[in-house]
């Protein structure tokens, strides 16, 4: 979840398309993103949708393929100063957030650990992973695994 893919970006140039971005800010980004999806499905306009690939919840991109266009919310560390944004902070009432804001912060400082401690045990797996591969890969007769899986599917399929 910590990579972005710019799919939908490249799909949108290469039809000529525009692209869209939505700022982030404490969740409104996405909340605009599940309105427009909503009227596009209303409207049964054509599009991919993306989902956020931690919070599956969340959609994070729309690709019209009709006209070509994109509509992606970008998290602040993602957004390049050179790109237009639809900016939807000015969109927030501040002063109902200002009761709240020190706990939304608190939790999403809680969130970013928790996800940075996950992908470092997830960067550690990886470590024993390749470690024992080295291990397998030195003891194992591939040549023998290949000729055993052949002769499997040749009984299994004929």
């Amino acid at each position: 979840g910590e990579t972005y893919l710019d799919t939908f970006e490249k799909l949108s140039r290469q039809s000529g398309g525009e692209i869209l971005l939505i700022d982030e800010y404490y969740g409104m980004g996405y909340l605009l993103m599940e309105q427009l999806y909503g009227i596009s499905k209303k409207n049964a306009y054509r599009m991919i949708v993306s989902r956020h690939p931690v919070h599956s919840h969340r959609i994070d991109g729309l690709y019209y393929p009709d006209t070509g266009r994109s509509i992606l919310v970008m998290p602040r560390q993602d957004q390049e100063s050179s790109r237009s944004m639809i900016t939807v902070r000015r969109y927030a009432d501040h002063e109902l957030f200002r009761g709240v804001r020190g706990d939304v912060r608190h939790a999403l400082h809680l969130s970013d650990a928790l996800t940075a401690s996950a992908l470092r045990c997830l960067r550690e797996a990886g470590e024993y992973h390749f470690a024992l591969e080295k291990i397998y890969a030195a003891a194992m007769d591939f040549g023998a695994k290949e000729q055993f899986e052949n002769d499997f599917l040749e009984k299994l399929f004929s």
